[in-house]
This record gives C-alpha cells, sequence and structure tokens, in this order.
C-alpha cells in the first residue's frame, strides 16, 4: 500500500513510492519472480531468496526484527520450481 514492483523484460526489478521502511531498496541482477507487501519486497533468484523492507514483526524471515534497507538473503533455498509472495504482514516461500 505504500510502493509499486515491477519485473521488466530484463527480469531488472523496479521499485517505486513511499521507502521509508526501506522496502525500495536497490535489487540489482536479474530476478526470477518479485513481490510487494505491506512496506517489504520479497525476490527470488532461482533458489535464494532477497528481502527488504519492514520487519517489525520478523516478518522477512531472517531472524531478528530490524528493517532491511539493504538487499538481505533470507536463510533458506528454495527449490528451483519455489514461489514466493508477500501480503500484509507477512512474507511466505515453500
Amino acid at each position: 500500500w505504500s510502493h509499486t514492483v515491477v519485473l521488466d523484460a530484463r527480469h531488472t526489478v523496479c521499485a517505486f513510492g513511499r521507502s521509508d521502511m526501506g522496502q525500495c531498496a536497490a535489487l540489482p541482477g536479474a530476478w526470477d519472480d518479485v513481490s510487494a507487501g505491506s512496506e517489504m519486497t520479497i525476490a527470488r533468484r532461482g533458489a535464494e531468496v532477497i528481502v527488504v523492507g519492514w520487519n517489525e514483526h520478523g516478518n522477512l524471515g531472517v531472524g531478528d526484527t530490524k528493517n532491511r534497507f539493504e538487499a538481505t538473503q533470507v536463510p533458506l533455498r528454495l527449490s528451483e520450481r519455489g514461489v514466493m509472495t508477500a501480503g500484509g504482514g507477512h512474507c511466505a516461500a515453500v
């Protein structure tokens, strides 16, 4: 509700809008998928999952409650067919 993310034809992530929690932080390189949640962004490249933004309740899954203003890898590996999404106050990856 505060930002938008777009995955363009070159698989580059473009984020725009409010970024007071870090949700529009740069995600360099090519990506397979991206999702915008409530003041957070989650992106997937192969088995790698990266998050940025609001983490007040540990909703980014990185083991603490610090907001992320730079791309941070989630300590898990997805299968190549894994999926991920972000929502109101959560991120999910399977």
